[in-house]
């Protein structure tokens, strides 16, 4: 079993809702740091929860650098429409 599929059932269980997001963020073949920067504008999370993300992220392997979070908290970019999902998966 993949480290991704052991995470995900994790995930399933402590959170089901997470996991339903997750799961349908990977499915949509978004970018995980769109959907993020997405979030991030919409007030729908914040900087120390943007942090919490990045943190956690390294417990498991995921690196979202510091160039990723400064390009989330960036109002002036736009979520691209176009990319396939890769990212963090």
């Amino acid at each position: 079993m993949a480290l991704v599929d052991v995470l995900m059932n994790r995930l399933k269980k402590q959170n089901p809702a997470g996991y339903k997001f997750v799961s349908e963020v990977r499915q949509s073949g978004r970018d995980p740091n769109d959907v993020l920067r997405e979030m991030y504008q919409k007030g729908q999370i914040n900087d120390q929860q943007l942090a919490q993300i990045q943190r956690q992220g390294r417990m498991f392997g995921v690196n979202i650098s510091s160039a990723d979070i400064a390009k989330i908290k960036a109002i002036e970019n736009k979520p691209s429409t176009n990319k396939k999902f890769g990212g963090w998966f």
